[in-house]
């Protein structure tokens, strides 16, 4: 009985197998192109070659125009350098051209008015891009990880940029955020290491720079710092809040200097930040984010105003070489392990009389009475 149900089953898969090569074989096909007909336009479903070289989509099959590559439709082909998409496309599917690792250039015609989501992720070898004044929407992941990117002009007529659009494009070294765009996505322009200035039209509404620094129109929030900048940064007075991994991963960045008018630190905000070597906060500052210093290597001391009310989670983690911090207020709210991985030796110093402190330990750290209040 076992014998004749594996043979069953095999007879089955056999059969399985045999009708999706049919429906396969009998997908429409133009060449090299399986396409859907969709009544009155074409939509390319996929490239079925992945040979080397140059590739032109066809303007019309059958008769009919040719308006949209679809979904994945090139996605993964690693051979094509160059793709020639005809003035009939009006629409590119998401991750339409996902990891095409020997796509080195492409030019988008007038037609299109919208990179979707990972149109151009992962495509590792793409050094430039041709985007037309008709797109006004950016995707998110748009270009993910195009390692090789090194320079973009994004049109006037772009409105939105999505989260993580150009996240991880490491050759970039400037980008200008032209004055139609409303809205800028979550890490849009993280980890790229080589972006020393971020640099907004004068006349956008929603966005403002300064020394090729991101803020908002008002200049209250501080939104990201160029992970390539070099030396010191000094935030302009009349900053409210430094944003969520503003400055994270700013390895070359030595100081940072907050003024009085700053009342938070965003999660992860000086994350990875590993040429500071000293923090003093404002007297404005009241609360500090989850893991807003943490993996700072070379930070060494820390100071809290009096005003400080909560630390996150972790906000001091992975500090090596930290081995000092300095309380002026009562004890603020604590995260967990806030200070987790610091230098041996490291220790908290209070100032006598402010409720909430315990001496010789604090928290699960070494502490001590300040005896005079650092300068």
């Amino acid at each position: 009985m076992k014998i004749w149900k594996r043979k069953s089953l095999r007879r089955w898969l056999v059969i399985l197998g045999m009708c999706c090569m049919m429906n396969s074989l009998s997908a429409d096909t133009f060449g090299l192109f399986e396409y859907k007909d969709n009544g009155k336009s074409i939509t390319i479903t996929r490239y079925l070659n992945d040979a080397v070289g140059a590739v032109e989509i066809p303007s019309t099959i059958n008769g009919k125009p040719v308006t949209c590559i679809g979904t994945e439709a090139f996605a993964r082909c690693t051979h094509p350098t160059n793709i020639k998409i005809p003035a009939s496309i009006t629409s590119i599917g998401d991750h339409a051209f996902d990891t095409c690792d020997g796509l080195t250039s492409i030019i988008l015609p007038a037609s299109v008015t919208s990179i979707g989501i990972g149109v151009f992720e992962a495509c590792v070898n793409l050094t430039s891009i041709t985007i037309p004044n008709s797109v006004t929407n950016i995707g998110k992941a748009a270009f993910w990880s195009c390692i090789e990117l090194r320079g973009i002009t994004i049109p006037s007529s772009v409105t939105s940029i999505g989260d993580y659009a150009f996240h991880n494009c490491g050759a970039l070294t400037s980008i200008t955020i032209p004055s139609g765009v409303t809205c800028i996505g979550d890490k849009a322009f993280e980890e790229c290491g080589r972006l020393t200035e971020i640099s907004v039209n004068p006349l956008n509404a929603h966005y403002s720079s300064l020394d090729g620094v991101l803020f908002n129109k008002k200049q209250t929030t501080l939104i990201q710092c160029p992970e390539g900048k070099v030396g010191s940064v000094t935030i302009p007075a009349g900053v409210i809040s430094i944003g969520s991994a503003a400055f994270r991963d700013c390895k070359r960045l030595t100081s940072v200097t907050i003024p009085n008018t700053v009342t938070s630190i965003g999660e992860l905000a000086f994350y990875g930040c590993k040429g500071l070597d000293g923090v003093t906060m404002p007297a404005s500052i009241t609360g500090i984010g989850k893991y807003a210093f943490a993996e700072s290597s070379e930070l060494t001391s820390v100071t809290f105003p009096a005003s400080i009310s909560s630390i996150g989670d972790h906000a001091f983690a992975g500090c090596p070489a930290l081995t000092v911090a300095h309380f002026y207020g009562n004890t603020p709210k604590m995260g967990q392990d806030v200070f987790y991985q610091a230098a041996s030796d490291f220790t908290v110093y209070y100032l006598n009389g402010k409720i909430g402190f315990t001496s010789p330990k604090w928290k699960g750290y070494k502490s001590e009475v300040e005896r005079a209040p650092q300068k």
